[in-house]
């Protein structure tokens, strides 16, 4: 779920797997439209990641991911998206 979302960053809440995301750990983000029409796929790294419940077997992780991408294109169709919201 995207809490807030930008051109420089994203963030987040995601459901804890086996394996958790480390910090500065490459991430490519899909960005996909309700329709299902791909907008961006974007290159970015962990920035931060905290539980989202006061417990060590939290099943809920909060996560920052930094865009890496100065791809014109790319950035065009996340500022499109992000204008949608």
């Amino acid at each position: 779920m995207i809490k807030d979302i930008s051109l420089q960053m994203m963030s987040g809440a995601i459901k804890r797997e086996d394996t958790l995301p480390t910090i500065l750990e490459t991430v490519v983000i899909s960005i996909v439209q309700n329709d299902g029409e791909d907008v961006a796929r974007l290159n970015g790294y962990v920035h931060s990641i905290q539980a989202a419940e006061n417990r060590i077997d939290a099943g809920v992780l909060k996560l920052t991911v930094r865009f890496v991408d100065d791809d014109p294109k790319k950035l065009e169709h996340l500022s499109r998206y992000i204008a949608k919201l």
